[in-house]
């Protein structure tokens, strides 16, 4: 499949698993769907030709195109045996099946919510629309994290990220701490359990903030310390709370409406007792330490099943 169809498939796999899909001022903004954040990702990939057509023409394959391509090609496997009703003994395949079981699942007992619907979704809805979008979103960052991840590390083994640039092996390594770090925040979101729903805010801060996602490639010399240094990780957490809170888009939880989920998060910072203006250092020792984990962990967490399962059982312990 050619780039330019990839990106196509890509976004219509996420939109007909979505268990909304709407247009806010008609079609001046972007279409909101469950799981928008992969296609703005795979857009900023061809839009900063880290994807490029003729590139590939030519059979030439880099980091981005092997690692988005088998992405593609797991949605595509997992697609197939879902419809056929089909298992996978692959964990990455497998887990895309069960994102698809859940998101089907859904969309058979209550169809596909409006706008109107979605104004105020933790308010307006009863248990089910809790549990059902967390579930979603703990699925979709399993499956989706577990098909990059592998890739991510076969590219290795095969010699490909270690033909990209210096810069460029350091952003990518960063790109795979935060996908981690999206799926298993050392904090409660409200509604969301300890995970980034895939609503648009990561598509946001691929484009903002201090973590927005170089535009040349390969990726220059980074401007400041911060976009690859020991805070990094902190300086984002706060860039996500400022943005949550401090009068900027709020898509994660109230579609740009205050709601109580403002507050429960007010009441976060108090309980670590820092505030919006504290330094990138009180953020990284409340937040990221807890949490930190290495490039191996992270594989460990999502390419080895018996590491999960034991994290899960000291978790029930505790």
């Amino acid at each position: 499949m050619s780039p330019s169809s990839r990106l196509d498939f890509i976004k219509t796999w996420f939109q007909q698993s979505s268990p909304y899909r709407f247009h806010i001022l008609g079609d001046l903004l972007p279409e909101l769907y469950f799981g928008i954040d992969v296609t703005t990702f795979a857009r900023w990939e061809t839009d900063t030709k880290r994807i490029n057509e003729e590139r590939v023409e030519a059979g030439e394959i880099n980091y981005w195109d092997f690692v988005n391509g088998n992405f593609t090609a797991d949605l595509i496997e997992a697609t197939y045996l879902f419809a056929n009703n089909e298992s996978s003994p692959e964990l990455r395949i497998q887990r895309l099946i069960d994102f698809l079981t859940i998101a089907q699942k859904w969309r058979r007992k209550h169809g596909c919510f409006s706008l109107f619907d979605m104004i105020d979704p933790f308010h307006n809805h009863d248990e089910e629309f809790y549990k059902t979008f967390e579930q979603m979103s703990s699925s979709f960052w399993l499956a989706h994290n577990t098909s990059i991840i592998h890739w991510d590390t076969l590219s290795r083994e095969l010699g490909i990220w270690q033909k990209e640039s210096f810069f460029e092996r350091q952003f990518i390594n960063s790109v795979m701490i935060r996908l981690h770090f999206a799926a298993d925040l050392p904090f409660s979101l409200p509604g969301y359990g300890n995970n980034i729903p895939p609503v648009g805010f990561l598509g946001i801060s691929i484009h903002f903030g201090p973590f927005r996602y170089p535009e040349d490639y390969p990726a220059p010399e980074p401007e400041f310390d911060v976009n690859y240094g020991e805070l990094s990780t902190a300086t984002y957490v706060k860039f996500m709370f400022e943005s949550f809170l401090n009068g900027k888009t709020n898509p994660v939880y109230t579609w740009w409406i205050p709601t109580q989920a403002d507050k429960e998060l007010f009441r976060t910072l108090q309980e670590k007792g820092i505030s919006l203006d504290s330094p990138p250092e009180d953020w990284d020792r409340e937040f990221v330490q807890p949490a930190r984990k290495t490039l191996e962990e992270i594989r460990a967490y999502y390419l080895n099943p018996t590491f999960r399962e034991e994290k899960r059982t000291k978790t029930s312990t505790c």
